[in-house]
């Protein structure tokens, strides 16, 4: 004779429950940050590990928010560092702003599955919008230049591409209007309408 094992009741969920407080830990962690610490310091402070804050980040909404104001938060500590401690390690201070704020990181458009038009279109669109800074858009243009020369050598594709010499006027316009001081006094860039073609 065989017995029935009640399944349901012999794989309940094993651990201990989370330690995760709605009340608590959304503010806490704004609290933290908002003093110039990271997420280490929440974890010590809440007594978790980081595996668990990451899971708390994927599994509440009300946690993720208060991480995002958190992290707007403590750069905004950050940045202001310099100017309350003139004498402050500038050396470190980058290293915290670039691997907590990720700000040596570039806001470029992104090129996938496009013609070398677009490509200029998308970079003169970035300089337009304040997204790229005029010495970046000049490396993203000659980028682009590399990228023809690159191609001219390589065996002609059928389609409807344009003449390299129809290129090089192209990157010599953004060139030219790069090189055309478009910052205004306040170093904003000045709107100014320029057809690529």
């Amino acid at each position: 004779m065989t017995r029935k094992i009640n399944t349901t009741s012999a794989f309940k969920k094993v651990g201990q429950p989370t330690k995760y407080d709605s009340t608590i830990h959304p503010a806490l962690i704004i609290k933290i940050f908002h003093e110039g610490e990271g997420v280490a310091a929440f974890c010590a402070e809440s007594s978790i590990c980081k595996r668990t804050f990451y899971i708390w980040l994927e599994t509440y909404s009300d946690f993720k928010e208060a991480y995002e104001l958190a992290l707007v938060k403590g750069q905004r500590y950050w940045e202001s560092l310099p100017l309350l401690k003139p004498h402050i390690n500038h050396r470190y201070w980058q290293r915290i702003m670039n691997g907590r704020f990720g700000t040596d990181r570039p806001r470029l458009p992104q090129f996938k599955s496009m013609n070398v038009r677009d490509k200029m279109q998308a970079i003169w669109r970035a300089v337009e919008n304040g997204e790229l800074s005029l010495d970046d858009a000049r490396k993203l243009a000659n980028s682009v230049l590399l990228e023809v020369q690159i191609e001219d050598r390589a065996p002609v594709a059928t389609g409807n591409i344009p003449s390299r010499e129809e290129l090089l006027k192209q990157i010599a316009m953004v060139d030219r209007v790069i090189n055309s001081g478009i910052l205004n006094a306040g170093g904003d860039i000045t709107k100014i309408t320029v057809p690529l073609t």
